[in-house]
């Protein structure tokens, strides 16, 4: 009897704590790839892509179909390519480029939390969390004010 009293205190503990869980408001990474344009003293200004992690799961299957269709082709000897595997890959290849182009948003993001040592036109891309918006003085000195990522959590502020 008492050990299935212990077991229904722990199925009830482990609802109650999946239901905390669940309601907790997620926090929403972003996923940027570009271009160093500049370091400075507090974090690195990158020109590039931001998109979503949502996009991201929904688009990276598309482009792994893509990649192995292509690999599946070329290892066909010359006579037996497919015309209708060629333009389907081809279809497939053009309807995910459109989809990278509208799940992308394209500008200047300033990244804080980075740990590599990076140079001005080096590439760089990781997974970041919007933090809030950034000013600085470009190179022309005009004051721009641009979007502020980290690549911790911790240092996001509450909405």
């Amino acid at each position: 009897m008492r050990v299935l009293l212990f077991m229904l205190a722990v199925l009830v503990t482990a609802a109650v704590y999946a239901g905390e869980k669940t309601n907790a408001p997620a926090i929403e990474s972003f996923y940027i790839r570009g271009k160093v344009v500049q370091v400075l003293d507090d974090g690195i200004l990158i020109e590039g892509s931001r998109s979503t992690s949502e996009d991201r799961q929904l688009i990276l299957p598309l482009i792994e179909k893509t990649k192995v269709m292509r690999k599946t082709i070329d290892a066909m000897p010359d006579d037996d390519k497919n015309l209708q595997r060629v333009q389907e890959l081809v279809s497939l290849t053009q309807f995910t480029n459109e989809l990278v182009e509208k799940a992308e948003h394209k500008g200047i993001y300033f990244v804080t939390g980075i740990t590599d040592s990076l140079a001005d036109g080096e590439k760089w891309k990781g997974t970041v969390y919007y933090v809030d918006l950034y000013q600085y003085i470009s190179v022309s000195g005009v004051k721009k004010t641009v979007r502020r990522y980290s690549t911790s959590q911790t240092e996001r502020n509450a909405p």
